[in-house]
């Protein structure tokens, strides 16, 4: 279970981290907006949501936090694009937020079952 959901997890950070590539590659009159929509929203529920889904399924917490970051980051350096300063901070506590969130989800799931 647990390699399945580290398979699923790095794949779709992979995905995350090729948006940027993709963007890039869009026509020059959408490409700023998709940029602005994914560094201020996308990216960020992502860096959430795929740590915190990850550590429910009971994957450790300091090995899901930082895969959505890595392929960001490469995704950037590719293109060598700029995002706001912003961006990479608070996705960065977003992801160690959803990974300690979901270490908890994990551990209570886990003490009902075993408490009955």
């Amino acid at each position: 279970m647990h390699k399945r959901t580290l398979i699923v997890l790095w794949a779709l950070s992979a995905l995350s981290g090729i948006v940027p590539i993709v963007i890039y590659a869009m026509p020059f009159l959408w490409a700023p907006a998709a940029m602005v929509l994914y560094n201020a929203v996308l990216f960020p529920a992502l860096s959430f949501s795929l740590p915190l889904w990850a550590a429910i399924r009971g994957v450790n917490p300091y090995g899901s936090f930082f895969p959505p970051l890595v392929f960001y980051a490469i995704g950037i350096i590719i293109i060598r694009f700029a995002p706001p300063a912003w961006v990479f901070p608070v996705c960065f506590i977003l992801s160690i937020l959803g990974a300690s969130i979901g270490q908890q989800l994990y551990r209570r799931q886990n003490s009902r079952r075993n408490h009955g």
